[in-house]
Formats: structure tokens, C-alpha cells, sequence
């Protein structure tokens, strides 16, 4: 990643992660990283657009048809070697596991990396493209992130909610879980985490009062949020494009001081 270090940027998301010290931040932007990890991959792969984890069965057969068992281990050393060092390692890492087409083997490796997530862009950029063809299964996992002491992990889990829970899936009962996650954040963590935690469940209301406004203005109605996330996602919401003029003035009156 040396050879796409761009030092002007590295201050540009340093100031974007202040909780992120500079030294630990190469400066690499997103989509090389992705190109970097879509190339080692499909020096490993071929041309698969997924992959997955091998036994040691499955290397041997594989490695007389040519796969790089080489290339493999150096992957799996480096999803092992964690904390990582740099910002932009986090990021090949969740690039990694996004990739991977194995259900089980994609929760196993999040749940190994979720509790050294350290900040909102690393946390945000985890998209494991498995998810989408096994909801049924993402639901339980999904509370059982948002259960989680581990502030990141949390957010993961009301992101994930959000991502695909706010569409044809959804259940009034996923959106009293993100009220329990609200309040949880107004006493388990400390200021900067729940911070973090605090935005992801206003931008959670947002999203949900612009797909499932019925069941999520009720929320706010009964003022079920603590203040701060309450208001935060009624001006998230009157920021987006989604929500209507008529239900922008509405939300607009039901501002908490």
C-alpha cells in the first residue's frame, strides 16, 4: 500500500477519525485498497467472485489443480495478526470478509474482527455480500450484535438492521430492539463511543421514518429516544430526500428541548 500513499489524504481522514492517531494512518484511499484486495484475491481464487475457508482436505485437492496454497496462508495470517496497525489494513480486512461467499465462515470471521473495530469508517465499509441471501439467519446474529458490551459491535449490529431490516423483512419488533440499543447508550459507554453508537440509531429512525413511517413516527410521538438521538433523527430525517415536505413539518414539531 506504500506505493499509493498520498500523505495530503491521510490528513483528510485523519481529521474525518479523530480517535485514530495520524501515525496509524498509511493514507491510502478506499477504492485502491478494494482494487489491492480484489487483485490478491484473485491471485488466490481466479477469477471467483467469492471465497471461502479451506480444510486441510480441501487444500490438498486444491493445490494439485494449481492454487496458490502460499498465497491462502498469507491471507489467513493476516486476518489472524489482529489489532492491525493501520487504519488501512482494517479496511482490506472487512474488505476480505465481505467477499466471503461461505455464510458460516462470514460470521466467524466478523466475530473475530468486530470486537477491534475502533472507529465508524471501519465498522461502516463491513458489507458482507452473503448477507442478503440469507436474511433468516442475519436476524438473530443482528440482536446478537446489538447485545453486545463492545460499542462498534453494536453499532454493526443497528447497521445491519437498518441495511435489511427496514424493507420487506421488517417487523415492528426490530425497531423496539434499536429503542433498547438508544438507551443502553445513554449509560454503557463512554462519551466518544456513544457517540457513535447514539448516531447510528438516529440515522437508524431516519432511514426507518422514510421506509416505514408509520411504525417509526410512533416512536417519536411517544417519545420513546432519549432526547438527543430523538432530535438527531428527526434532522437527519428532514435532511433526507425521502421524506416528504408535508412529513418534514410534522417532524419538525415534535423537536424536543
Amino acid at each position: 500500500m506504500e506505493d499509493v500513499r498520498d500523505e495530503a489524504y491521510g490528513d483528510f481522514v485523519s481529521r474525518l477519525i479523530p480517535e485514530m492517531p495520524r501515525a496509524q494512518i498509511i493514507g491510502v484511499r478506499v477504492p485502491e485498497i478494494r482494487s489491492i484486495c480484489g487483485y490478491a484475491l484473485g491471485e488466490i481464487f481466479g477469477r471467483s467472485k467469492g471465497w471461502s475457508l479451506m480444510d486441510s482436505g480441501q487444500l490438498t485437492r486444491a493445490k494439485l489443480n494449481g492454487f496458490n496454497v502460499e498465497l491462502y496462508h498469507e491471507m489467513n495470517n493476516f486476518l489472524a495478526d489482529l489489532p492491525h496497525s493501520f487504519l488501512e489494513y482494517d479496511y482490506a480486512h472487512a474488505e476480505i470478509i465481505s467477499r466471503v461467499n461461505n455464510f458460516e465462515d462470514c460470521v466467524s470471521l466478523l466475530n473475530k474482527f468486530l470486537p477491534y473495530v475502533n472507529n465508524w469508517a471501519v465498522c461502516d465499509t463491513l458489507n458482507p455480500k452473503i448477507f442478503r441471501k440469507n436474511l433468516d439467519k442475519v436476524l438473530p446474529i443482528s440482536y446478537e450484535w446489538m447485545e453486545s458490551r463492545e460499542a462498534f459491535v453494536v453499532r454493526f449490529g443497528v447497521g445491519t438492521q437498518m441495511r435489511y431490516f427496514l424493507d420487506e423483512e421488517f417487523s415492528v419488533d426490530f425497531i423496539e430492539k434499536v429503542v433498547t440499543v438508544a438507551w443502553r447508550a445513554e449509560k454503557e459507554w463512554k462519551e466518544g463511543e456513544q457517540y457513535y453508537v447514539r448516531m447510528m440509531v438516529a440515522w437508524y429512525f431516519a432511514t426507518a421514518l422514510s421506509k416505514q413511517w408509520e411504525a417509526a413516527v410512533v416512536i417519536l410521538t411517544e417519545e420513546k429516544l432519549p432526547v438527543w438521538v430523538h432530535n438527531k433523527a428527526i434532522q437527519k430525517a428532514i435532511e433526507s430526500r425521502r421524506i416528504t415536505p408535508e412529513q418534514k413539518e410534522f417532524l419538525r414539531g415534535l423537536k424536543r428541548a
